[in-house]
């Protein structure tokens, strides 16, 4: 019984290896046939005429190689569009196909798909025409609807070296310099991706790498990523993008679909502790936005956690400049996708710790208008330290915090309602001197002003600033009060000084526009020179008086009058003053008319504006003393030709004072003369 078992296996075994020796070699033969110059001639005529009549445009095929019994080469294919102008030109395209699941299934899978050294030109005249390859799938498509008689292509494994793809919309304008979506010229593209399952709800792909430039600068060195996504989950792993100097990394998603369809849709989705990593150089991304070129080399290190409960997304990252301390970001967001993707962000925003160099400022500033120039204030201020919360929804927007630097801390709270703002701004110690570089006239300040009204369509601001403390001419002041109204037709302001040294009221209004006018009067009830470092102009303990102007340009003509009323000067228990000094003038085309009228004298000039502008010397005088003035003269770099001039004196009280000396006249002098000079 065992000699029989034996010889029977024996048999079995060998005729076995008699069909495994046929097989192999009616295989080799088969593979012999199909490589023979004659059939694989036959075979790249015979395909390339089929789809040719299949596509209704030329198809080439230079040479059929068959590897196996399941994959096979084309070398050299070339297909035209309806244009006849080159569609797709590959120097080799191999495919490895599986046959059981096309006798099966009906489904034409192809294991690997492999492109080596493609050319693809894809254009399109405008963007309500189709594109030029649309022929390709009108043709492959089945024209049945019934799903029972169709047969699916899958490919599987999708593997491309040196891929050149250009694609163009013909009736747009080309941007140069820029990312331009409408005319894309992609070269040297590599990509190897894998393609696991693709269902109505379901879709599992591998993108193992992708490597491609574009004209316009991009230039991404890897792009890898797998993604998993069904009815009730996404999930995506090892997310990896990287530029020349750029990189961003995401090690894992998992997202669970909340949305009662159970489709894949991003806005029902929900995940946690999402985190993502990276290192951004902006230069990089300047084929997006010109202006970023201005960051050089500048670097930032990016670390963030992002969480997603139904449309509702939070975020808080770190964001660090690599290699210096020009700029330090804690913060943490929260904004709703839904309002965003229906243009109506709703962000609130907590910034925990933001530190920034003025250097990282006028960057940003490039960035942001590369035609401006940074003002020198910038640089006095060297960093800038906030911590605050932000908030922007539809019409409303709302900011809180405080901001530090080396100068001081202010304290802002602003707010905007439909067209409505509020804002606030405290300070505490702030050396606005050092800011407006006037020190040291002007030195720290304690105070806040409030500012609120409407910005559209026509504002209307509102304004009051209450000064507690103010270092001013190395004196301290205190007890200011300045409230205004800010249209842009015109400024109404009101300032008030009740200090030991200085107690005042001043009103004025400035009319914008074509004719431009300022009205002003002040009441000034003490006023101590020695306060103000005013003692080469007053010499008194004390200086009060009424003061008045009213100035207004009606192009060519400027007319203006100003005038002093009980000007009243105290020194060692002695008065001196006047009761009324009032100045008018009328400039008109470089030439100036000026009439002094006082209970002390009375003059008339006429003549060349730099002789005869006796307001602009004296207010010069004022300003070599106290340099933080600003400049509200211009200068002339010519002198005046001539000048005529007539003046009667009336008292010579104030003159006594003035010179220290006695001074009798038998009768008041009247004076009356004429200048003519040239001085350059």
């Amino acid at each position: 019984m065992a000699t029989q078992l034996q010889t029977s296996i024996k048999r079995f075994s060998y005729i076995v290896r008699i069909l495994v020796a046929v097989l192999a070699g009616l295989y080799l033969a088969l593979m012999v046939l199909f490589n023979l110059p004659q059939v694989r001639s036959y075979l790249s005529e015979t395909i390339s005429a089929e789809l040719s009549r299949k596509l209704g445009t030329s198809f080439r095929v230079g040479d059929v190689h068959v590897a196996s019994i399941n994959r096979i080469d084309l070398k050299d294919v070339c297909l035209l569009d309806h244009q006849n102008d080159s569609l797709f030109k590959s120097k080799r395209v191999s495919a490895q196909f599986n046959f059981s699941d096309l006798l099966h299934r009906k489904q034409i899978i192809i294991n690997h798909l492999d492109l080596f050294d493609t050319f693809c030109k894809i254009y399109r005249p405008d963007e309500k025409t189709a594109c030029n390859y649309q022929f390709v799938i009108d043709s492959l498509s089945s024209p049945s609807s019934d799903s029972k008689g169709k047969i699916e292509l899958l490919i599987r494994t999708l593997m491309v070296r040196n891929l050149n793809l250009r694609y163009d919309c013909l009736d747009k304008k080309r941007i140069y310099d820029q990312l331009d979506p409408n005319h894309l010229n992609l070269t040297k593209v590599d990509a190897d991706m894998r393609i696991n399952k693709v269902a109505k709800d379901t879709l599992n792909v591998r993108l193992r790498n992708i490597r491609l430039k574009e004209q316009c600068g991009l230039d991404i060195k890897r792009l890898a990523f797998n993604f998993v996504a069904g009815p009730s989950e996404t999930n995506i792993h090892n997310f990896s993008l990287k530029l020349p100097y750029s990189f961003v990394e995401i090690k894992q998603v998992h997202a669970v679909n909340e949305g009662r369809n159970k489709k894949l849709d991003f806005r029902h989705n929900r995940f946690s502790d999402v985190e993502i990593k990276g290192e951004w150089v902006p230069s990089e991304l300047a084929f997006l936005y010109k202006p970023l070129k201005a960051f050089g080399d500048t670097k930032y290190k990016l670390s963030a956690r992002v969480n997603k409960e139904g449309p509702t997304v939070s975020v808080a990252s770190n964001l660090n400049t690599v290699g210096c301390d020009d700029l330090s970001l804690q913060a943490s967001a929260v904004f709703d996708i839904d309002k965003w993707l229906k243009k109506r962000a709703n962000i609130k925003a907590d910034i925990h710790q933001l530190y920034i160099s003025s250097n990282h400022i006028k960057q940003w500033m490039a960035v942001l208008n590369s035609r401006a120039v940074a003002p020198e204030v910038i640089d006095r201020v060297k960093f800038v330290s906030h911590q605050g919360t932000f908030f922007f929804g539809g019409k409303k927007m709302m900011c809180k915090g405080t901001t530090s630097t080396h100068l001081g801390m202010l304290k802002e709270s602003i707010s905007c309602d439909n067209s409505h703002l509020r804002a606030n701004v405290e300070s505490n110690g702030f050396d606005i001197g050092a800011l407006l570089n006037v020190k040291p006239q002007l030195g720290y300040i304690d105070g806040s002003i409030e500012a609120y009204g409407i910005l559209k369509p026509s504002c209307k601001l509102n304004f009051r600033s209450h000064i507690n403390r103010i270092a001013f001419n190395h004196h301290v002041f205190g007890k200011i009060h300045l409230d205004g109204i800010y249209s842009p037709q015109n400024l109404d302001a009101k300032l008030n000084v009740a200090d030991a040294d200085l107690d005042m009221d001043l009103q004025g209004k400035y009319v914008f526009g074509s004719s431009r006018q300022l009205m002003a009067k002040a009441d000034i009830r003490q006023l101590n020179p020695k306060a103000l470092r005013l003692e080469k102009f007053f010499t008194g303990d004390s200086v009060s008086a009424k003061l008045f102007a009213d100035v207004q340009s009606l192009s060519p003509t400027l007319i203006g009058t100003a005038s002093i009323r009980r000007f009243k000067m105290h020194e060692n228990g002695r008065e001196y003053g006047f009761d009324s000094l009032v100045v008018a003038s009328r400039a008109r085309n470089g030439l100036l008319a000026t009439r002094v009228q006082s209970d002390m004298l009375e003059m008339e000039t006429t003549g060349n504006v730099a002789f005869t502008d006796i307001p602009a010397e004296f207010y010069r005088m004022i300003k070599n003393e106290m340099h933080m003035l600003p400049e509200l003269f211009p200068s002339n770099k010519k002198r005046g030709e001539y000048a005529y001039f007539d003046m009667r004196l009336k008292k010579t009280a104030f003159l006594e004072h003035l010179f220290k000396l006695p001074v009798r006249f038998e009768e008041m002098p009247h004076f009356s003369g004429f200048f003519d000079r040239v001085e350059n």
